[in-house]
């Protein structure tokens, strides 16, 4: 003899399985939205992406106009390349700096988490180098 579930177990199951896929969607849109600005903002640092993003909002209304503004964007976006370039060299050399200033005062496990830090910074760097 089988015992069925009342109303109220189907009622909770039903809501429970919603919620959860309610929470599983949300998670994944959240996480394509945050993706797409991170990208977004990861192009807007290099030439290419920095004048693909100002074309894209300035929708130029000619060809003519399009070959007169697309070279002052490239400009802009060259020189935002190279602020970004130097900014990442110089957020490496204080990171180094002030890794040698603690390396004396840190644990085994603290220089391990330190360098696995790093070597994350790292990928990611050329990560966005590949992009």
């Amino acid at each position: 003899m089988t015992k069925r579930a009342s109303p109220l177990a189907k009622s909770l199951t039903i809501l429970t399985i919603t919620l959860l896929i309610g929470a599983l969607a949300g998670a994944a849109i959240t996480g394509a939205l945050v993706r797409s600005r991170l990208d977004n903002a990861r192009a807007f640092s290099t030439n290419d992406g920095f004048t693909r993003q100002f074309i894209e909002l300035l929708e130029p209304l000619s060809n003519e106009q399009r070959s007169v503004i697309k070279p002052i964007i490239t400009r802009s976006g060259q020189e935002m390349q190279d602020v970004m370039s130097v900014t990442r060299l110089e957020f490496f050399r204080i990171v180094e700096a002030l890794e040698s200033d603690l390396e004396p005062h840190l644990t085994e496990k603290q220089r391990i988490r330190l360098e696995a830090r790093r070597r994350e910074m790292r990928e990611r760097l050329d990560r966005t180098r590949d992009d």
